[in-house]
């Protein structure tokens, strides 16, 4: 079993906990209590499968036969589009070696209660939900095809779903690869300029070659760079659980890359319109006039 994590709260254990992964409930409440799954009532914010976009879903009031630890929500945009969750809980108490036992029988005073033992700690694992974790990720990933070949638009599909399924330096893997893709990019461009020095970049390390191609790369990548050297430490020297904890992290440095590509994608497609625009009404108004 996978080292038990610290409970998020029921929407971030609904749509972000990995499978069959132990959270550690709060040990002041109970798996029935209303802080907890079985009585939760909010909101959950996530792509819907089944609208293609990002979509709110609430409590289903009238779910179909299922099993008592499952929970139905349902699109506020369409009834039919769902989502389903299966989650276990439980409660572990330690029990006292004899030795403890012998000490605290030694240390007893007559008359008055023994000292309570270990507490009782409570847990919840999900085990299952429709549609799955890469499924409801996918809304991000997909933002990103338009500025991604399709190499790393699977590589980093592969990404995000290996860290849903809590797999750590496998996830930092394809990341790095997208990184290293994005400066290459750059590196193509900039070694056809005569004044390019080719065994100077060849000699940096990556923050160096990032900061020979500045002007060849998104800005945000240049002023993000040290997001390579995380990726790198991470694959190496992290273990699994903490690799896992710095995803987002880095998710987000790349997406800032990303987003940049597609604003200037999105730039350079209005500047030609525009173009096209004015040489049309420059065309029209020619024409008129002769």
């Amino acid at each position: 079993m996978s080292k038990p994590k610290s409970f998020p709260g029921p929407a971030k254990f609904f749509i972000e906990g990995a499978l069959y992964v132990p959270y550690v409930l709060d040990e002041q409440k109970t798996p029935g209590d209303e802080f907890l799954l079985g009585k939760y009532n909010g909101p959950l914010d996530c792509h819907c499968v089944g609208c293609g976009r990002a979509s709110v879903f609430h409590r289903s009031s009238s779910p179909p036969i299922a099993p008592a630890d499952a929970r139905y929500f349902t699109c506020v945009r369409s009834g039919n589009h769902e989502l389903i969750f299966y989650y276990l809980t439980w409660s572990e108490t330690p029990e006292r070696s004899s030795e403890e036992i012998k000490e605290v029988l030694e240390k007893a005073e007559v008359g008055k209660p023994l000292p309570p033992g270990p507490p009782t700690t409570h847990y919840a694992m999900k085990i299952g939900q429709w549609p799955s974790l890469a499924d409801l990720a996918s809304e991000r990933v997909g933002r990103y095809r338009s500025v991604l070949s399709e190499k790393q638009y699977v590589e980093f599909n592969r990404g995000v779903g290996l860290h849903a399924h809590d797999v750590g330096i496998g996830s930092f893997v394809y990341l790095r690869r997208i990184f290293e893709d994005l400066v290459e990019e750059a590196h193509a461009k900039a070694k056809v300029d005569a004044k390019w020095n080719e065994d100077l970049f060849q000699r940096s390390r990556m923050e160096e070659k990032i900061l020979l191609l500045s002007s060849h790369l998104p800005r945000t990548l240049v002023e993000n760079r040290k997001v390579y050297s995380i990726l790198s430490v991470g694959i190496h020297d992290l273990e699994e659980e903490e690799c896992a904890a710095l995803f987002p992290v880095v998710q987000a440095g790349i997406e800032l890359v990303l987003e940049e590509k597609i604003a200037e994608g999105e730039r350079v497609r209005r500047e030609k319109e525009v173009k096209r625009a004015i040489e049309a009404a420059s065309q029209e108004i020619s024409e008129r006039k002769s």
